[in-house]
C-alpha cells in the first residue's frame, strides 16, 4: 500500500494518471506548499523509475524536460517527484476535433524537434515518443511543450556511440515506433526521429494508415515498411514528405541534421497562404466529431490486472489520466 505521506515530504492529494513506470499522483510538497507530480512504482520493475531519475539527472538543464525534484526508495515502492505540468497534446487534439489550428501544429512540431535535438545532444534517446508523452507547460507557461516519461529512455553515447545489434526486445509503442524497432534492431537517434514523423503525421491528418480496428502488431509493422511520406502527409505537404524521406535515409549512427527538419517546418509555415495547395489540403481535411473527454475515473489501487491502452501501450489497470486535476493546477 502506498503511504499518504511519502518520503516525509510529499502528501498525496489525488490520482492523475498511469505512466510507463508507475502511477502518477498530484501531491503537495510540504517544504514549500507547492503542488508537484509524484510517480510511484510498486511493481517488480522499480528499476524503470530509477532509470528515469538517472536520465532526468543527465537532462536537468534541458528546456522542455520536466524538472526532477526528488527520488526515493522504500521496501514497497520507489517514488519520483517531478515538476507538475499541464495536459497532454493528445487531449488537446481531441478537444480540437483532431485538427489543430495550423500555426499551433507548426509551433508544437518545432518545439518537439528542438527538445529531441537537445536530449540527443546530451547522449539520450527517448524510445517512446507519442502524443500522450508530449504535454503543455504549467498554468504560467501553457504554450511551452514538454516531453515526459523517460523510464525506458537510454544513453546511446558515453564516449562512443552504442554498437549496432539485432534481435533486441521490443521497446516502445507499436503505433508510433520505427520500422527498425519492429525488426528488433538497436534503437538510435534515427528511431526517435522516425517516431517524430509518425506523431507529426497523426497531428497533421488526424490519423495514421494503420489506425484500423483489430490491426495486429505484425500488420502495423508490414504497413509501415511500405509507407511513404506521401502516404503519411499527402502530396501537397512536400516539406513534411521531404522530412520523412530524409529521416528514413539515416544510418544507425548518423548525426541527424536537425536544422534541415526545422528549415522544412519553417518553409511549410511560409507556404501556408490562402492560395496554396497546402492551405486547401489542411483546411479541407475532415475533422472528427466532437468528443467529450471524461473528467474523472475511479482508480482501482494495487491491482495486477492489465488493460490495453488506446495507443497500444500495456499499462496497469486504472484511469489513463485525471484531466480535472490538471486543469485545476
Amino acid at each position: 500500500m502506498i503511504d499518504t505521506i511519502i518520503g516525509d515530504r510529499f502528501q498525496r492529494v489525488d490520482f492523475i494518471g498511469q505512466g510507463n513506470c508507475g502511477r502518477v499522483f498530484l501531491a503537495l510538497d510540504l517544504e514549500d506548499s507547492s503542488y508537484i507530480a509524484l510517480k510511484v512504482d510498486t511493481s517488480d520493475l522499480k528499476s524503470l523509475l530509477e532509470n528515469e531519475k538517472n536520465i532526468l539527472t543527465t537532462l536537468h538543464n534541458c528546456s522542455g524536460v520536466p524538472k526532477l525534484i526528488s527520488y526515493g526508495e522504500t521496501p514497497d515502492y520507489n517514488y519520483l517527484a517531478l515538476q507538475l505540468l499541464g495536459p497532454c497534446l493528445e487531449d488537446k487534439f481531441i478537444e480540437c476535433q483532431r485538427k489543430f489550428p495550423f500555426m499551433d501544429f507548426i509551433n508544437y512540431s518545432r518545439q518537439l524537434i528542438s527538445i529531441i535535438e537537445t536530449i540527443h545532444n546530451y547522449g539520450v534517446i527517448h524510445r517512446d515518443i507519442k502524443p500522450r508523452q508530449i504535454v503543455l507547460g504549467p498554468a504560467n507557461n501553457k504554450t511551452q511543450v514538454y516531453l515526459i516519461d523517460f523510464g525506458i529512455s537510454m544513453k546511446y553515447k558515453e564516449s562512443n556511440h552504442i554498437e549496432y545489434s539485432e534481435n533486441n526486445s521490443f521497446i516502445g509503442t507499436c503505433n508510433y515506433c520505427s520500422v527498425n524497432t519492429h525488426k528488433g534492431i538497436q534503437q538510435s537517434r534515427r528511431d526517435d526521429l522516425e517516431t517524430f514523423c509518425y506523431v507529426l503525421a497523426y497531428f497533421y491528418t488526424g490519423t495514421l494508415p494503420w489506425f484500423k480496428d483489430k490491426t495486429t502488431d505484425a500488420e502495423i509493422a508490414n504497413m509501415k515498411i511500405g509507407t511513404s511520406g506521401k502516404d503519411l502527409f499527402g502530396s501537397a505537404a512536400k516539406d513534411l514528405v521531404d522530412i520523412f524521406k530524409y529521416i528514413k535515409s539515416l544510418k544507425f549512427d548518423d548525426e541527424p541534421d536537425y536544422d534541415y527538419v526545422k528549415d522544412k517546418l519553417n518553409q511549410l509555415k511560409h507556404k501556408f497562404t490562402v492560395e496554396s495547395r497546402i492551405y486547401r489540403q489542411y483546411t479541407t481535411m475532415p475533422v472528427s466529431k466532437p468528443k467529450k473527454i471524461k473528467k474523472k475515473f475511479t482508480f482501482i489501487e494495487d491491482t495486477e490486472e492489465i488493460i490495453l491502452n488506446l495507443d497500444n501501450t500495456v499499462v496497469s489497470k486504472g484511469p489513463e489520466i485525471n484531466r480535472a486535476i490538471l486543469r485545476k493546477c
